[in-house]
């Protein structure tokens, strides 16, 4: 339970669920893997090094695996949301516009991804701009979806520019998707 004030500045208490930027979005969108089945280790090494070979091409003022927080109320329930962005990156086209990257590791061919191809990625991505605007006090931000090729590193991303009002309404959506699933968590904890 977590006290708060409501829209007329009365204490109410309102229930705490604490959910991480992966988990909320694969709910939602039921999935998240670009490649199907078991990884082994081999794989899981090869992506962690596509990963850094995009995060050493940033400038020494952005940061890697950047850590984001924010609160959403929804119905009496604030939902803690947390994540690690791979990439804040600040002023990058020099437009004053901050860039949030998520890089995503696959063995397939990027080339046949289009924008549409993986909604949870969007997702992710969105919600992590969201909570980096929400606490910066940012009007618009820059997402961007970068797919990498596991052993030949080659590359292809894709850009959005999103306000905050568009990215506080995508957030809230997910929210309310996710909600019943939060409902019955809590039913479950306050039972046993």
């Amino acid at each position: 339970m977590r006290e708060t004030r409501n829209g007329r500045g009365k204490r109410t208490m309102s229930d705490l669920v604490e959910v991480s930027v992966r988990s909320l979005a694969e709910y939602v969108f039921r999935g998240g893997s670009i490649d199907a089945g078991f990884r082994t280790g081999a794989t899981l090494a090869e992506g962690t090094k596509a990963h850094r070979a995009i995060q050493q091409t940033y400038k020494e003022t952005d940061l890697k695996e950047a850590y984001v927080r924010g609160d959403v109320e929804y119905e009496g329930i604030v939902y803690r949301i947390d994540g690690r962005c791979d990439g804040l990156l600040f002023d990058e086209a020099g437009d004053g516009v901050a860039t949030v990257e998520d890089i995503k590791s696959t063995g397939g061919s990027v080339t046949l991804l289009t924008e549409q191809s993986h909604p949870v990625h969007w997702a992710q991505a969105q919600c992590y701009a969201y909570l980096y605007a929400k606490a910066e006090k940012l009007e618009r931000m820059r997402v961007r979806l970068t797919y990498v090729h596991r052993q030949t590193e080659e590359r292809k991303s894709f850009e959005r520019m999103l306000t905050r009002g568009e990215l506080d309404a995508f957030v809230r959506m997910l929210v309310k998707a996710y909600d019943p699933h939060a409902r019955q968590r809590l039913a479950y904890a306050r039972d046993r």
